[in-house]
């Protein structure tokens, strides 16, 4: 049997049954003998990193296009056809020139493309006859935004592979692990230098910071219901699988939203309604991918506009009109910490498009190390096993918990490792993880990873049995000066079911002590079923609302600065029971609670009653018995389940809050009273016109109950403190300047954004504040011994903030900005000095 390729035909000759039986099994294997497969990497002529969404045309040898490819976005591609009729292929990218090359059919080659770049002016705007041709495919694509939004599908389900190093610009691993995750070369800083003979940058050489990987099953259910359970990790150096959150989202999951959240900074999408007058959007090129066509379009932020944008390429599909592809920048010439992604999306059998490919990379400019290395981290993500349908994403599996980690996840052997990746690792990566194993549990830096954790779950261990509380270690306020104390809890390890805790703390002001301690029963953790019993000796700001309880203080609550300035405290001994529950799964948070209070104002107060003679007594402590129901909404609420504790994350707006009271006489309660707390707060973004924080906080009280029941309205104003600014307050009203027993107060803040973004060390962003309250009590003549006034005829604040006038580099890693805020106090509740209705504000905020 002979067989010429090349000619396309096959010769047989035949002398027996045999032959003849070879023969019908050559014929019948012809199709899959002459089928030829064309794969390869295309890369960047220069500087070698690989080129993701290169259009990869195969034209016959009259230059008819037979087919074509695109590059993945690790710069790999591959073609397969049946047809011997490819002569050349030709490779094109966004800003590089083109490449024709011939096919040798005669074999299969995994061909390597070098492409140059070419220089191009990006700044300047292209003029069109008529109608951009990109402004037609762009809005289509947003009229399809809906369609193809992976938010936007009802459930689905998929598994994913995800890995994410540090490194160091200017070494051989940091361009290895750039190029191998195709990240492209304006990150590379034309000062690394691969051949610095400086010891460190020549150690770092070999190997990574930092290399860690999850393999993780993800469901989704509209709208916004997420569950990620981390079924394999693997962390150079670490045990706890706290730091495989270093990797975990950063970037979005699909570029659908009108606004893109990068480091907790909303960049606004190309793909927005009108995006054309801000953004300037050039087609560059098309590709054929089966039956697709892909139109490449350039966007960045059109010359003159004052808004927060990104730069890149989008791949948008036809005839869906659906993201394939897109490549996408911070531009911000300034920014310390540049980021940069890059999603390749693929149709599913239903026709829709998914995310299959992420990565992303960001420069911690300002970290240096050596002379001209930088900081880089690099991360990439493989989805796999897209299930999209009825049942692949039941309601049951969801609950309050978005993230979880299953006990086994660290425990994955090497085989397991091997077969699960999508590619294996390379010897810089293995390196990393060889040294970091053996060399960094020896130098206690897992130390430092069980305190970084700990920071976030609010709990170091203490051994296997027990753990201490942070929080509880330094507290500060006017009232007690420097509070120092303990807290202890036994662990999961100790018990699954119940867990003991207690605190103890010494004020270096007041001298005296506090201390409680708490029962705790988790009768079913996927539902937020508990039952608690506590006791505690301790003092309590008077006529504040709080929301929370005993076990959940967190030294990271916003309430942070007002905390520190509370003065007027009552001493409280307190017993309470209590229930909570999560009915709904997620979002909705209750808890019911009876408690026993004995209360003692630290402060001068009398609560005064009349008698049934009519004469009046005073009286300085109380004794209260009351039933409290709390329900904490948030519309999107996620939490991380770390070290056996559910973490709180972040949430999404709005963010309601609602407290119902019932004091009664039984079992020896001195007051009866009925009270409501209301707190909602709610985030709108408009696109060009900024952002608006909205908080709205009402209270109500029926019926007879001292101060320390009732409202003293949010004030910010101590000690004439220029550099103390309280959110959602009035900043030039006293803490404790007025008083009622039921008001409604409205605190609105917008924020225009940065004026300006020409000048490197300032950053101009203004923001609009407004305030206004109303309220009133009922019977104030029963609060005796302390000076305060009932806002019946309305308290009003205005102001203007602006963030940014100046600012510096901090820690080499962020901008600290340099603020004033100006606010006038007006109304029939002004001062009587004119001084005290002005004042201003010196604010400090921090950006990348």
């Amino acid at each position: 049997m002979q067989r010429n390729l090349a000619r396309s035909h096959l010769t047989i000759q035949c002398t027996d049954m045999k032959s003849l039986l070879l023969a019908a099994i050559a014929l019948l294997l012809l199709p899959v003998a002459i089928a030829q497969t064309i794969s390869g990497i295309v890369k960047d002529r220069e500087s070698g990193e690989r080129i993701a969404f290169a259009n990869i045309a195969l034209v016959d040898s009259s230059g008819t296009l037979v087919g074509g490819t695109a590059s993945d976005v690790e710069g790999r591609f591959r073609w397969q056809s049946n047809s011997a009729a490819v002569a050349f292929m030709r490779i094109s990218a966004v800003g590089y020139q083109m490449q024709v090359l011939p096919i040798h059919l005669s074999k299969n080659v995994a061909y390597e493309v070098l492409l140059s770049r070419f220089v191009k002016e990006l700044a300047e705007v292209v003029v069109y006859a008529g109608e951009n041709p990109a402004h037609a495919i762009i809005k289509k694509a947003v009229m399809n935004k809906n369609k193809h939004d992976p938010e936007k599908i009802p459930e689905y389900a998929h598994k994913v592979y995800s890995k994410f190093i540090v490194s160091v610009s200017g070494t051989l691993a940091a361009e290895q692990a750039v190029r191998q995750n195709d990240l492209s070369s304006p990150f590379l800083s034309a000062q690394s230098d691969t051949t610095s003979g400086e010891p460190a940058i020549q150690w770092l050489s070999q190997k990574h910071l930092f290399i860690s990987e999850a393999i993780s099953e993800r469901k989704f259910r509209a709208p916004g219901k997420v569950k990620e359970t981390v079924i394999a990790n693997r962390i150079s150096g670490f045990k706890n699988p706290f730091f495989s959150m270093l990797a975990a989202n950063l970037q979005p999951f699909g570029f659908y939203r009108n606004f893109i959240t990068i480091l907790d900074k909303d960049y606004l999408s190309p793909l927005t309604p009108n995006s054309t007058s801000r953004y300037q959007f050039i087609l560059e090129d098309s590709i054929i991918i089966n039956a697709d066509t892909i139109y490449l379009i350039s966007f960045e932020p059109l010359p003159g506009k004052r808004f927060e944008g990104l730069k890149g390429v989008i791949g948008i599909s036809k005839p869906d009109y659906a993201i394939q592809q897109i490549i996408a920048e911070t531009n911000d010439s300034s920014a310390l910490v540049a980021f940069r992604f890059r999603q390749l999306y693929e149709k599913q059998s239903n026709g829709k498009w998914f995310p299959v490919q992420l990565n992303s990379l960001l420069q911690f400019k300002g970290q240096t190390v050596g002379k001209n290395g930088y900081l880089i981290g690099v991360g990439v993500a493989y989805i796999s096993d897209v299930q999209m349908g009825e049942g692949t994403a039941p309601v049951q599996a969801f609950n309050h918990i978005s993230l979880d980690i299953v006990p086994q996840a660290t425990k994955r052997d090497t085989l397991y490792w091997q077969t699960q990746r999508p590619f294996p690792l390379s010897a810089l990566e293995q390196n990393t993880y060889v040294f970091m194993d053996s060399v960094l549990g020896k130098t206690g830096v897992e130390t430092l990873a069980n305190g970084a954790a700990a920071l976030a779950t609010n709990a170091l261990p203490l051994g296997s049995m027990f753990y201490l509380i942070p929080s509880r270690l330094v507290q500060v306020n006017r009232f007690e000066g420097a509070r120092l104390g303990v807290g202890i809890q036994t662990s999961e390890k100790c018990s699954a079911l119940m867990s003991l805790g207690a605190f103890a703390g010494w004020g270096t002001k007041d001298k005296a002590l506090k201390y409680g301690g708490w029962l705790r029963l988790d009768l079913n953790r996927n539902r937020g079923l508990y039952a608690a019993l506590t006791y505690r000796q301790d003092v309590t700001e008077a006529g504040q609302v709080v929301f929370g309880n005993l076990w959940q203080q967190s030294s990271l609550s916003s309430n942070t600065i007002r905390n520190v300035l509370a003065a007027n405290m009552d001493s409280v001994r307190e017993m309470r029971i209590e229930v909570g529950a999560r009915p709904v799964r997620r979002n909705l948070t209750t808890t019911f609670s009876f408690a026993w209070q004995h209360v003692q104002p630290i402060y001068n107060y009398q609560f005064m009653r009349i008698q049934s003679d009519g004469s009046l007594t005073s009286q300085k402590d109380f004794r209260l018995v009351e039933a409290t129901t709390t329900l904490l909404f948030f519309a999107g609420e996620n939490n991380l389940q770390i070290m056996g504790r559910t973490v709180f994350s972040r949430h999404t707006f709005p963010v309601l809050k609602m407290r119902m009271a019932q004091g009664t006489h039984l079992l020896g309660g001195e007051f009866s009273y009925q009270k409501v707390d209301l707190s909602f707060e709610h985030l709108f973004r408009i696109r060009g016109l900024g952002r608006t924080n909205i908080r709205l906080d009402a209270g109500l009280l029926l019926g007879e109950a001292p101060l320390t029941k009732l409202y003293f309205m949010p004030g910010g104003e101590v000690f004439n403190s220029r550099l103390i600014y309280i959110n959602n307050a009035f900043q030039t009203v006293g803490l404790y300047e007025f008083a009622a027993d039921r008001y409604a107060a409205l605190f609105l803040e917008h924020h225009l954004g940065p004026v300006y973004r020409g000048w490197r060390y300032a950053r101009p962003a203004p923001s609009l504040v407004h305030s206004m309250l109303w309220g009133a009590m009922s019977n104030p003549e029963n609060h005796a011994g302390i000076s305060f006034q009932v806002p019946n005829q309305g308290l009003f604040e205005s102001g203007l903030i602006v963030h940014h006038i100046l600012r510096v580099v901090y820690s080499k890693t962020l901008w600290l900005g340099l603020g004033i805020g100006i606010f006038q106090r007006y109304g029939l509740h002004k001062a009587i000095e004119p001084e005290r209705n002005r004042t201003f504000r010196i604010l400090l905020k921090f950006d990348f």
